[in-house]
């Protein structure tokens, strides 16, 4: 018997050892463009270039006169046996998009191959979505949308939306 607990005991170590370094794969995130920082990162090429442009400028015309930093990311995949939450804030704490004193960056990241989604609200923009309201503007805006390949509109639809939101809660604020 205690030749087989031993046994046992050797076996699981072997498979412990083996399996840290699986738990502890780092997410590829990609390098940001800069010279100036890209509003749109179109790594998964669902955009044309016409259409990548018109969201650039309305982004940045945007962030120009509110600071508030929107950042769209389209991946083809996640990565193997990633979630699209992980992704998309290993993406945020790697680019750290938005004012570091407000955070207030929301980061629109896709995945083809996964069909997943993710808006990720940087702390200063939490106050103004609950879980339940961003949930319903992905199903509203983006989701119906998307499922028509119609990238670009579900962008800029639910970007839109969610400008709208923001102006409208600030002004109750004020």
């Amino acid at each position: 018997m205690s030749k087989n607990r031993s046994y046992y005991r050797f076996i699981g170590w072997l498979l412990f050892l083996f399996f840290i370094p699986l738990a502890n794969a780092q997410i590829q995130v990609k390098e940001r463009p800069s010279d100036p920082k890209m509003a749109v990162n179109d790594f998964g090429y669902f955009l044309t270039e016409a259409e990548r442009m018109t969201l650039e400028l309305n982004l940045r015309n945007y962030y120009d006169s509110t600071t508030n930093e929107f950042v769209v990311i389209t991946l083809d995949s996640l990565g193997a046996g990633n979630m699209v939450t992980d992704v998309a804030m290993a993406y945020a704490k790697a680019w750290k998009p938005g004012n570091a004193e407000k955070s207030n960056a929301i980061i629109f990241l896709l995945a083809k191959k996964e069909r997943k989604i993710r808006i990720e609200l940087g702390k200063g923009m939490e106050p103004y979505f609950s879980n339940d309201a961003i949930a319903k503007i992905l199903e509203d805006y983006f989701v119906p949308v998307l499922k028509e390949g119609k990238y670009f509109n579900a962008l800029l639809d639910g970007i839109e939306k969610i400008k709208q939101e923001i102006k409208t809660k600030s002004a109750i604020k004020n």
